[in-house]
């Protein structure tokens, strides 16, 4: 087990819950092999069985002091597509997927220069997506790689280990150690350790069987467990010829440990063998008895892991427990099932389990704890994934359109983007030709829209979106209608369309109204009363934000509130009220600690960003939108196009103020900050005049496209303020004004300071 300082520097590593027996010459020479800074990439080769696996995690355990920067594993077994490889490996480094810029890059930009272990486990059938792995390793200089794999990835630079059986010794050892946990008076000498030296000698001394046989001892004595095995080993030897005879002998094993299980316990094993990724109580108990099966699933389930054919896998944050069979055993497990008959049925009622957990995950989308729920999501993807391919291999592409309309949120809420579109395509290629099919093209409009907009590509989100509000349209699908128009309005707001997008807004508050879904009117009104502001009347945006915030407010929609705050904080900017705007921000990110909405912590972090600078917190400024970069890395959101030319100029007025390095340090320092940290920084803004609004007044809808302090700017060079004197009056450098007047000249088309002047008297600014 991992020990518990370096413990805080694993990412998804799985915790060894039994002590490696015999492994510690392989252990020493791996870790030498890390060692070695010419050695960048090492494989674990060996046949299923063999503890690869294991002694991967032995070797991270004991080298973790040597990479301060982490050590990321990450589980490659559930993976088919060798296209999901470089993805799973951002998700494990908390990057997510976006088209501003290709995975690999953003991969590579996060690993940079750090002294990092990568571990990926079980990448036999990944070998074509191997290219990425060097790719990284090959742009990531302070990076070393770990691969277990049954072959070698065929990569340059790669270093094979081989890991062999264990020896005599330590396969006794670990017989003995497993059985005696079995069975506690077991303690064998002589004759009896000879007989279990033989077993272990059958096994080819590979671990897994080992342990498979060792469990058995409640029941049977290893001279009976010789008996038994070696029949089935006469029985399955000579097996098919492209099976490499090490998985002949892994199967054998299996077989053998199968073959004690009783018919229902049989009939549950292969049932569950159908589950990827692993597997609840509930969604055991759910497939696993179709049928009418005569044993409970608990109890059957208690059997399977007390046999070695089923592990516990961890807890869910509710605390219900999850269990998963190894891979080599899950294949066996697959290959009863196929013989069994009942294949097409028990993959059925799997799909069917898939997407009632979509239902009812979806039916809790504005809970407070819907967290736990995304959490789940990404417990059960490879579920969910499996139930997708099993209805498109059978031909029933409805249906895969139909678990397509309740996995788009989730995927838009997680960055699976490239992933969704994929589906989407997919499943619009094969409905071209196909009749009654207008409900599941609606479907997969409104799915491609959103995912476009998750990935701004709005282009793309316009055109699908507006598809898919025809299509509902015709349909009379209200709810879906509404969607639809509300994701139009997202997109026009964000591609600088406000016309547009209030339009759409408003549409779809009739419907929402209509169909009395308050939540959805709450956001609705949000997103409406940021437009309203935005196109030249804060007073009636901010109305209608506190109208929304109030409906979430009442309805413990807690995420809502925040994003109605975040807006009503930008409003309130557009308005002057900067001591408004802060405590909106602020609460925002206090009703958000987890960041569930990743889109808008960022923007809550820019807005303080830029209240700190014209309160002169240049060094606190920084460190916010250093902060919020980050997390639009990590989200895969990069700042709107429209938003870009402000930051940029707010940035180069906080490199000159501070100083190169220093900004330089600030900026990093705010990369680097987590939970805690991101609300003290965000506590800290203050003022430019505590107690008062920066301006004094409501901004005038006539300069609503300039901030409040370059209104100040402006009046003050109206007044004939000379730099050096605004400056002193707003205690700003002077570099910081005359950045503001160049930028507050060229957003009001005006070519001099005397012309500002004459802009100010004629607009009654004075």
């Amino acid at each position: 087990m991992a020990s518990a300082t370096a413990a805080g520097r694993f990412t998804g590593l799985p915790a060894s819950l039994t002590p490696l027996v015999g492994r510690q010459e392989e252990v020493a020479a791996v870790c030498a092999f890390l060692r070695q800074p010419e050695v960048r990439l090492l494989t674990l080769t060996g046949p299923g069985g063999v503890g690869k696996t294991r002694l991967a995690l032995s070797v991270v355990d004991a080298i973790a002091g040597d990479f301060p920067d982490g050590i990321v594993f990450v589980p490659a077994a559930p993976i088919a597509d060798p296209a999901l490889l470089l993805p799973a490996i951002g998700r494990a480094l908390d990057v997510r997927e976006s088209l501003d810029r290709p995975l690999r890059d953003r991969v590579i930009d996060v690993l940079g220069h750090q002294r990092r272990l990568l571990v990926l486990d079980n990448l036999e059938q990944l070998i074509a997506g191997a290219a990425d792995v060097g790719t990284l390793v090959d742009a990531c200089p302070g990076l070393k790689v770990l691969v277990t794999s049954r072959i070698p990835l065929r990569l340059a630079g790669e270093q094979e280990f081989a890991v062999p059986p264990l020896d005599r010794t330590a396969a006794v050892a670990l017989f003995v150690e497993r059985a005696h946990a079995a069975r506690h008076d077991f303690a064998p000498t002589g004759e009896t350790l000879a007989t279990v030296s033989e077993v272990c000698a059958r096994l080819d001394r590979l671990p897994l069987a080992i342990e498979l046989a060792a469990a058995r001892t409640k029941v049977l004595s290893p001279e009976a467990l010789l008996v038994r095995l070696s029949h089935r080993l006469r029985l399955l030897t000579g097996g098919p010829r492209d099976v490499p005879v090490r998985l002949q002998t892994m199967r054998a094993a299996i077989a053998w440990s199968h073959d004690l299980l009783t018919p229902a316990e049989q009939a549950l094993f292969r049932r569950l063998a159908v589950f990827a990724g692993g597997f609840t109580l509930e969604a055991a108990e759910y497939v696993g008895g179709q049928g009418g099966a005569p044993l409970p699933p608990f109890d059957g389930i208690a059997s399977l892991v007390d046999k070695s054919l089923v592990r516990g896998d961890g807890e869910l944050d509710t605390g219900a427990p999850r269990f998963a069979m190894l891979e080599t055993v899950r294949e066996f497990g697959l290959e009863c099932l196929a013989r069994s008959g009942e294949e097409e049925t028990v993959r059925d009622v799997h799909a069917a389990w898939g997407l009632g957990f979509l239902e009812e995950a979806e039916s809790h989308a504005f809970d407070p704890n819907y967290g736990a729920w995304l959490d789940r999501f990404d417990a059960e993807h490879d579920n969910l994934r499996a139930a997708l391919h099993w209805y498109e291999q059978t031909g029933r592409i409805a249906a895969v359109a139909a678990l397509i309309g309740r996995l788009w949120s989730f995927w838009f809420a997680r960055g699976h983007l490239s992933e969704g579109g994929t589906w989407i395509d997919r499943t619009r290629r094969a409905l071209v030709d196909a009749p009654n099919a207008t409900r599941s093209r609606a479907v997969l409009a409104l799915a491609a829209g959103w995912l476009a907009m998750g990935a701004i590509d709005y282009e793309k989100a316009i055109a699908n979106l507006a598809e898919a509000r025809t299509a509902w349209e015709a349909i009379g699908d209200e709810r879906q209608l509404a969607s639809s128009l509300f994701g139009l309005g997202v997109t026009e707001q964000d591609e600088g369309h406000p016309d547009r997008a209030a339009d759409h807004f408003q549409q779809a508050l009739v419907l929402f109204r209509r169909l009395r879904l308050p939540i959805w009117v709450g956001l609705t009104l949000n997103n409406l009363g940021l437009v309203v502001a935005r196109a030249g009347d804060p007073a009636r945006g901010a109305s209608l934000l506190e109208e929304g915030i109030a409906l979430q407010r009442a309805n413990d929609y807690r995420l809502g509130a925040a994003v109605g705050l975040r807006f009503l904080g930008q409003v309130s900017r557009l308005a002057g009220d900067d001591g408004k705007a802060v405590a909106c921000y602020q609460e925002c990110l206090v009703l958000d600690p987890e960041h569930a909405q990743p889109w808008h912590v960022p923007n809550a972090l820019e807005g303080l960003a830029e209240i700190a600078a014209d309160a002169r917190q240049c060094e606190l400024a920084t460190r916010l939108l250093g902060c919020a970069d980050a997390l639009r890395q990590v989200a895969g959101i990069p700042l709107e196009p429209a938003l870009t030319p402000a930051q940029d100029r707010l940035l180069a007025t906080l490199r000159a103020d501070l100083g190169e390095r220093p900004f330089v340090e600030a900026w990093d320092s705010g990369r680097e900050m987590k939970g805690d940290a991101i609300l003290a920084a965000a506590r800290a803004v203050t003022l430019a005049r505590p107690g008062k609004t920066v301006s004094g007044t409501t901004v005038p809808s006539s300069t609503t496209g300039l901030s409040p302090r370059e209104v100040e700017v402006l009046r003050l060079l109206a007044a004939g303020r000379s730099n050096q004197e605004i400056a002193a009056d707003l205690s700003i450098s002077v570099l910081t004004v005359k950045t503001h007047v160049a930028n507050l000249l060229a957003k009001l088309g005006l070519p001099t300071r005397a012309a500002a002047a004459a802009y100010v008297h004629r607009q009654g600014l004075n």
